[in-house]
């Protein structure tokens, strides 16, 4: 009715029982990378959220600040911000990035489509692990990357924006700020 773009997506799963760590709540991890993956090949670069997820403001213009080195930007579990200027910037890539990665809320672009497509594979051949958890394992194959001289270097420009690299360092990925993008914590 306001002209926002949205998706709603229809599992074909029970409404009864999606507690967390349920075979049902497993099983909607697997639809979400389905629908993620349908999106990111027809070119769209969506902000994903959860159905629980609370929105206060728009996070175009933020997510915009990051364009074009930004691929995955993605919340974390991370119980406090690692800088005062993390508000209004993404936390610290080293701190931020050892914490769990929240994917009730994240934004994509679609060049991120083939890691998009090994987590997708990799929930089908784990459907009793979680969903969010094999996202983070997914791209710290080859490790994540933080250098900013050597061989691994990434560019100044990624590191000004405080992203980081990870699959096989052809992503780049940042940790949005919890004072902004706060979770269920």
């Amino acid at each position: 009715s306001k002209k926002v773009p949205t998706f709603d997506m229809e599992s074909g799963l029970t409404t009864a029982d999606y507690g967390w760590g349920t075979k049902n709540f497993r099983k909607l991890g697997l639809r979400k990378c389905e629908l993620i993956l349908s999106l990111l090949s027809a070119g769209a670069d969506p902000i994903v959220t959860d159905a629980d997820a609370l929105i206060t403001r728009d996070p175009t213009p933020f997510v915009m600040r990051l364009r074009p080195e930004a691929q995955v930007l993605v919340t974390s579990d991370h119980l406090m911000a690692t800088d005062d200027a993390a508000a209004e910037s993404l936390e610290l890539p080293k701190r931020a990035s050892s914490s769990a990665w929240n994917i009730g809320y994240f934004y994509l672009h679609h060049s991120a489509l083939p890691a998009i497509a090994h987590w997708k594979r990799m929930c089908e051949e784990h459907p009793d692990l979680w969903d969010q958890n094999l996202f983070k394992d997914v791209f710290k194959i080859g490790r994540l990357r933080f250098e900013t001289s050597g061989a691994d270097a990434i560019p100044q420009a990624e590191v000004d924006k405080r992203l980081f690299r990870g699959y096989n360092g052809t992503v780049t990925i940042g940790i949005l700020p919890g004072a902004t993008f706060c979770g269920g914590h």
